[in-house]
């Protein structure tokens, strides 16, 4: 017996003194099914046969050796006849496979939606950071949680294309959740907290307020960050909040400041739980707050961590800064490092992709014209460090 010769691929072997031809083509598989039926048939066959007994008992010597080496021969040729044909028919089956087209790859999922939420939406710093992340990052899913819809419509954030997620209380950590699981898109990739107790008449219950609003309430929204699995964190805070703890308790600035409530003691409290919560985190420290256009407005001084005493800012300013955080987050950026320390923004500046966030930073910004005591810039005061670590947060 002997194979016809195919096309393509061959590999030689030997079945009985005749050289076999086996290719990978499919055609000549239907070749080697047909031997190894022949072979099963023959199996079947001599199977059969072998186990039949005698059927009288005279059997001459030489009769009986000459079935036995027959027997051999067949059991040998059975044998390799099937060792063959289940190599060929093995090297078909792969060929065969190796031809059918493989299907095309499922695309890969789309990534999850970025989003920021910003917490205190309708306050006078909040309502700024969430028209600036509107103006710069359209594309950015933006949520706008605050405690009344009217008020934001007042302020017209509803034409900013943001999200208005309303009834949110900071006091109460069950409404928390509720407005981040309201989010479009699920929960949100970044929350910027920009609440803050609002001072009031009854001098006896500012502490009462600064607690529950600058110290729990953003605690609260930590810990709902935490449990819902938020990523990143951006806390509008205060400078001097750790006065006590580097001289400064007894400065013009630590002291009339904290007068409302203490609530540089409970801002600090805010920013040791974040930093402790294992959330990505920047917080940034404005000087005392100034509504936008008030002068003087000059450049901004990023400063480093406890190191401005005193200073003021435009709350449009602190505005950019706080954007520009949490635009990072996500990856994105509006504002080019060669830009930051003036912070010389125009209409219409063009957002661009960044590598990333500077996690767990602590910054501090202020007006260089703006420090007590040194009418020409804040630089040359030996308090304060110019902090090139936030520099690099925005390259």
């Amino acid at each position: 017996m002997m194979f016809a010769p195919c096309s393509g691929y061959t590999s030689g072997t030997r079945f009985h003194g005749h050289r076999l031809r086996v290719t990978t083509k499919s055609s000549c598989v239907h070749r080697v099914t047909r031997c190894c039926a022949s072979y099963e048939s023959s199996s079947s066959s001599s199977s059969e046969s072998s186990s039949v007994a005698p059927s009288s008992g005279r059997v001459r010597g030489s009769s009986v050796q000459m079935t036995t080496s027959r027997r051999q021969t067949s059991l040998a040729t059975l044998i390799t006849t099937g060792t063959l044909c289940g190599g060929l028919l093995g090297l078909g089956r792969e060929a065969h496979a190796a031809e059918e087209p493989e299907a095309d790859a499922p695309p890969p999922p789309p990534p999850p939606p970025q989003s920021i939420f910003v917490a205190g939406a309708t306050g006078a710093t909040g309502s700024l950071v969430t028209k600036r992340l509107a103006s710069v990052a359209p594309d950015v899913n933006l949520i706008a949680a605050c405690r009344s819809a009217t008020k934001a419509a007042e302020l017209k954030l509803n034409e900013t294309g943001a999200t208005i997620v309303e009834n949110l209380d900071v006091t109460d950590v069950n409404s928390i959740k509720r407005a981040l699981k309201a989010a479009p898109g699920g929960v949100p990739t970044t929350v910027v907290c920009a609440t803050g107790f609002v001072p009031g008449w009854n001098v006896l219950k500012m502490g009462e307020l600064a607690h529950a609003v600058d110290n729990v309430g953003t605690k609260n929204l930590v810990d709902a960050c935490v449990e819902l699995g938020v990523k990143n964190f951006v806390l509008v805070s205060s400078i001097l909040t750790n006065g006590r703890a580097i001289g400064q308790e007894k400065s013009p600035g630590f002291v009339i400041t904290n007068a409302f409530g203490g609530v540089l003691d409970e801002k600090l409290e805010a920013e040791l739980y974040l930093r402790k919560s294992g959330l990505r985190y920047a917080i940034v420290r404005p000087g005392g707050l100034k509504d936008a256009g008030v002068e003087p407005a000059g450049p901004i001084v990023l400063a480093a961590e406890d190191s401005a005493f005193s200073g003021e800012i435009g709350r449009d300013r602190v505005a950019e800064v706080v954007a520009e955080y949490a635009l990072r987050t996500v990856g994105l950026s509006a504002i080019p490092m060669n830009d930051m320390p003036g912070m010389s923004m125009g209409a219409g500046e063009k957002v661009h992709t960044m590598d990333g966030f500077k996690e767990n930073h602590v910054v501090e910004i202020i007006e260089k014209t703006s420090c007590i005591g040194d009418g020409d810039g804040c630089p040359s005061s030996p308090a304060l460090g110019v902090d090139t670590s936030a520099l690099k947060a925005f390259a």
